[in-house]
């Protein structure tokens, strides 16, 4: 038999070159739709068990994407583009950038980070002259964030898996490595900030979600990172102090050049 797709010699349930499986599409429609819910319940199964892996085992799905272990995994750049998609859904129904139509303030929260701002004077007086209204340059402004939000996060992931790779230079793995522990980690924090955003709780109980968001954080991360490192306890959690640390400043920044350039340019 030869390969439907590229025409290859088959030896096996898939093809050697393309990777297509060896099977012809069922006429029938029962036999049809018996392939459509196999094909679904084979990726579910992939995601399903690469969720209990990232949020209940730090650092084994990177550790077994390394390893090679990876067809029964949901790549790592697909899962982290997931995990953004429903942070950035729940975004959409509880925004962490909120600007205030009264005061022409605007202000981001995301677990410790923070970020400010107000629009400038002399933006005000350019609406002012152009007729726009606080309420449409708020639109403007929400639509300019949704727009670049993603943009500067690409360069956040960049600027984290450097740093994680200069914490680590001694371990002599390959950038690589560092760059898929980083989008493990924040795939992870995304999610964890996108449950804490759903769940409703009392104002006064607000600083302690915040707190308990931290902890939670470092102890994964911690956990994680002897995994792959391979380092001892101490070492592990110097290094997590440090890397939290400088992640939430990364947080902060990217909020904050956000805010800036929305404030102006929007």
């Amino acid at each position: 038999m030869n390969c439907e797709n590229c025409s290859t010699e088959l030896s096996g349930a898939f093809c050697h070159k393309c990777g297509q499986r060896v099977e012809s599409l069922p006429g029938g429609v029962l036999g049809y739709l018996a392939h459509l819910v196999s094909g679904v319940a084979g990726y579910d199964s992939k995601l399903l068990r690469s969720l209990v892996a990232l949020v209940f085992r730090p650092g084994r799905l990177t550790d077994q994407y390394l390893r090679g272990k990876r067809i029964r995994y949901v790549e790592p750049l697909q899962l982290y583009l997931l995990s953004a998609a429903v942070f950035f859904l729940i975004n959409a129904y509880k925004p962490f950038v909120h600007f205030d139509v009264a005061t022409g303030s605007v202000a981001s929260s995301l677990g410790p980070a923070s970020a400010t701002g107000s629009m400038p004077a002399s933006q005000v007086e350019r609406l002012t002259a152009q007729g726009v209204t606080i309420e449409v340059f708020a639109e403007r402004f929400d639509a300019w964030v949704s727009a670049y939000l993603p943009v500067l996060l690409v360069a956040m992931l960049v600027l984290l898996a450097v740093v994680f790779w200069s914490l680590n230079w001694r371990s002599e793995k390959p950038f690589a490595v560092h760059a898929v522990f980083t989008l493990h980690w924040s795939a992870f924090f995304l999610l964890i900030e996108g449950v804490r955003r759903v769940i409703p709780l009392p104002a006064t109980w607000s600083a302690s979600n915040g707190i308990l968001g931290v902890v939670i954080s470092f102890i994964y991360l911690a956990v994680a990172m002897r995994v792959l490192y391979r380092r001892g306890w101490p070492l592990s959690i110097a290094r997590t102090l440090v890397s939290l640390l400088l992640f939430y400043v990364l947080i902060s920044v990217w909020m904050g050049s956000t805010l800036f350039l929305a404030l102006r340019f929007a």
